[in-house]
């Protein structure tokens, strides 16, 4: 498991940075996502797509 507190720090070096970040917490979920696995996926994805295939932020496109 990651501390929580590990999570936010990187965030806010990457919004620092000016990275494109998104934190989502999962309540009472273990580290294997078990519960949760599908909304974690399907929000992975849409970042992916949003942020790193068009190339948001770079002035590139893939």
């Amino acid at each position: 498991s990651v501390e929580p507190e590990w999570s936010y720090a990187i965030q806010a070096r990457l919004e620092w940075l000016g990275k494109p970040v998104v934190l989502h917490e999962y309540q009472g979920e273990h580290h294997e996502f078990s519960r949760d696995w599908t909304l974690m996926m399907s929000r992975i994805a849409d970042f992916f797509t949003t942020e790193l295939k068009t190339g948001a932020g770079t002035g590139e496109t893939s």
